[in-house]
């Protein structure tokens, strides 16, 4: 026990005794320690929240930064075996280093197989000049006669072509002769004696041959109009009409030209029938 001094008012110290707590035994009945008053929860502190970072504000990317963009997977390109060319035409182009076809290889040459007339739209070196010497390559190979006849608008063009049908159609005996300006005509006449199979030629030089009576067009099955829109944009129109005079109607027309303007769609018109419509590029 222990007591607490009170001082009184005249000065007396009384002691004041305290009683002794009583000691508490734990019980162990569930029932009792249910009743037992808690003890008084210590307050909790409220939650100091952590700051959040605002968004940050879009800004416009610097000049020269380079933004990731998820793309799709692009397609497997088309085979040369879809293309209804022979397996040793297939076989060569491979040999060549051709592993597939381009774009505008693989969308003409079907067609052009299926002796439908196309008029196509394609950027030089996208591969035409291929699009359009395959087909001729299996169709006038192991033949005797001019079946084929190229015009190209200027010289270049013409010779770059000559390469290409002595690349692809020489292995397989196509014969493929160029007339172009600044040559001797009666070179050129030697040259069409020997009936080639392909004749690829400028309009003027073509026109040429054709007043001379060094050129003939009756067994002529496929024409081709390369780079259609320089051609009239060179003032070919005249010497264009001329030498489809001579060729017969039956024949396959395939058209191709680097933009399709209004005066190759009415060329186009007047020159093919049902075409085929491929763009490219």
């Amino acid at each position: 026990m222990c007591a607490f001094i009170v001082k009184k008012p005249d000065g007396t110290v009384v002691p004041v005794p305290t009683a002794k707590p009583e000691s508490v035994t734990p019980s162990l009945d569930p029932a009792a320690s249910s009743t037992r008053t808690p003890a008084p929860a210590k307050p909790i502190a409220p939650a100091i929240p952590h700051p959040v970072a605002a968004p940050a504000e879009a800004h416009p990317e610097p000049a020269g930064a380079v933004t990731e963009v998820a793309q799709e997977t692009p397609p497997a390109p088309a085979s040369w075996d879809d293309l209804n060319l022979s397996p040793d035409v297939v076989a060569l182009l491979r040999k060549e280093g051709l592993a597939h076809p381009t774009p505008v290889q693989a969308q003409s040459i079907p067609f052009s197989m299926d002796r439908q007339d196309v008029i196509v739209g394609a950027q030089t070196g996208t591969g035409k000049t291929a699009a359009f010497a395959l087909p001729i390559i299996e169709r006038v190979r192991g033949r005797n006669g001019t079946y084929a006849l190229v015009l190209c608008p200027m010289r270049e063009i013409a010779l770059q072509t000559q390469k290409v049908f002595e690349q692809l159609g020489k292995p397989f005996g196509v014969n493929a002769v160029s007339l172009i300006g600044g040559t001797d005509l009666k070179t050129d006449a030697k040259l069409l004696r020997d009936y080639p199979q392909v004749i690829i030629a400028t309009p003027g030089r073509m026109c040429d041959h054709i007043e001379r009576g060094t050129v003939w067009f009756e067994y002529l099955e496929m024409l081709v109009l390369d780079e259609a829109d320089r051609m009239l944009d060179m003032g070919f129109s005249t010497q264009l009409n001329q030498i489809l005079d001579q060729t017969s109607n039956e024949r396959q027309t395939l058209l191709f030209s680097a933009t399709v303007s209004p005066e190759v769609e009415k060329l186009a018109h007047k020159i093919l029938f049902k075409p085929q419509r491929i763009q490219v590029g």
